[in-house]
């Protein structure tokens, strides 16, 4: 999203007990166009290819970016002293 951080600002954030997990799998909910459940499945020894939402503001890029996801974790983290919240990382 074009984000950028200071060094100072990344000090701030704590992972919980230091830990990172690793997982196989990340399943994905969500409502299709005519208002159905689905979910989606990313396994990044099958399919790990992935495309989201460009920002729409940067009218000079394609409107989606394409990754493939190499491992997915997931940690438990907080900016600040603020409260810890479960974080997927792909």
């Amino acid at each position: 999203d074009g984000m950028s951080f200071s060094p100072e600002e990344r000090r701030q954030v704590s992972i919980d007990k230091d830990m990172m997990y690793f997982h196989k799998v990340l399943r994905l909910n969500y409502t299709s166009y005519d208002r159905r459940r689905q979910q989606d499945i990313i396994n990044p020894s099958t399919k790990a290819d992935i495309m989201m939402l460009a920002d729409p503001a940067d009218q000079k890029t394609h409107p989606y970016y394409y990754a493939r996801v190499l491992s997915i974790f997931h940690v438990r983290a907080c900016h600040a002293g603020g409260k810890y919240k479960h974080l997927e990382i792909l």
